[in-house]
């Protein structure tokens, strides 16, 4: 989703966030937003083939994850103007635990399917908002001159984080799992099948 800047005739200094108030919070952002995506990115083949799905079927989900960002990027882009980003943040971080939920869960094509076009719709919704919203906050305090560099580059290194270390919890997660003798039968036995370790860090997410 691309949410552009609102310029908006705001004298610096006058209430709202300081720079370094708003840097972190687009950093905070920007991290937890990407860390379930990374730990589910360990597991996800895995996971799918436990399902019982075939290379042609999983390939499939993934094309659905991306043509639903892609085909909902300009659709949703003024969405953030109409309601509000933190509305929108907020929308997209429920799309994500509903997927993340159907794809732990989910032991039918339609239901992964489903949870893949979910996160496609939200990574499209989120795209834009947190940047936009740092941009803003900054020049309403400090002016159109502040200095943004640091920010989005900090914004930008929260999102490489949190993506390597998901991917080490996501793949550690059933590991350690897998050393304690007979959990993931009794994960298994418990849910009806439904948890299973390799689905344990798409549900954590």
């Amino acid at each position: 989703m691309t949410s552009r800047p609102v310029s908006a005739a705001v004298s610096p200094g006058r209430g709202g966030l300081d720079g370094a108030t708003a840097r972190r919070r687009y950093v905070t952002v920007s991290f937890l937003f990407w860390l379930p995506i990374g730990m589910s990115i360990a597991t996800g083949v895995l996971l799918f083939t436990e399902r019982g799905m075939g290379l042609a079927a999983i390939a499939g989900f993934y094309a659905v994850h991306s043509l639903t960002a892609a085909a909902m990027e300009l659709p949703t882009g003024g969405l953030s103007d109409v309601i509000g980003r933190r509305p929108v943040l907020a929308i997209a971080g429920l799309l994500n635990l509903t997927a993340f939920t159907l794809i732990g869960l989910g032991a039918a094509g339609w239901a992964i399917a489903l949870g893949m076009g979910l996160m496609g719709l939200a990574r499209a919704l989120s795209s834009g908002p947190a940047e936009a919203w740092y941009v803003d906050t900054v020049h309403a305090h400090a002016g159109p001159d502040a200095d943004l560099r640091t920010g989005l580059a900090r914004g930008s290194s929260a999102t490489s984080a949190a993506l390597a270390l998901g991917t080490v919890l996501g793949g550690g997660l059933p590991w350690l799992l897998g050393l304690a003798p007979g959990l993931g039968e009794w994960l298994a036995d418990t849910t009806g099948g439904l948890v299973i370790p390799l689905s344990v860090p798409a549900l954590l997410g």
